[in-house]
């Protein structure tokens, strides 16, 4: 068991696959990255791997962008690695929006480790700037402009 560094990005794992890595992520006393980018994963799968990640002590690396997991795969993944087993320093999760409450998690865990995390746009964090609606003509008002 000397694999220390393993790159499956691009192989089209699904959630099939987030079972053999979860195992392997559970298991393996030496990994210290893993890129599983662009696999075809879900939020199952996310949530999958993310309890692999609660028993974890040695891998620091971890990149999971492009893959369709969303802002509660995200969260997943983070609470999977949010003990005092884990030692993730570093989780990309390029492409993948997320909500607040990922940043409020994060800032939390931050609070006891160094953790650099990379991520797509912020979700629920846009108001919509713009003149006001105009009102509706009232009904009488339409007949008018009809017969113009």
């Amino acid at each position: 068991n000397r694999l220390k560094w393993i790159d499956l990005s691009w192989n089209g794992l699904g959630n099939e696959g987030a079972l053999a890595i979860a195992e392997c992520i559970r298991h393996n006393s030496i990994l210290t990255y893993m890129d599983i980018s662009c696999n075809r994963l879900t939020l199952d799968g996310a949530i999958v791997i993310a309890k692999g990640l609660d028993a974890n002590e040695t891998l620091k690396t971890l990149k999971m962008g492009q893959n369709s997991i969303g802002s509660d795969g995200v969260m997943a993944v983070l609470r999977g690695c949010h003990n005092e087993r884990n030692v993730i320093t570093e989780l990309s999760f390029e492409s993948i929006c997320v909500e607040k409450e990922v940043l409020e998690l994060l800032e939390e865990m931050r609070q006891s480790r160094e953790l650099m995390v990379t991520h797509g746009d912020i979700l629920s964090n846009y108001v919509i700037i713009g003149p006001p609606p105009r009102p509706e003509p009232a009904e009488d008002e339409a007949i008018i402009a009809e017969e113009s």
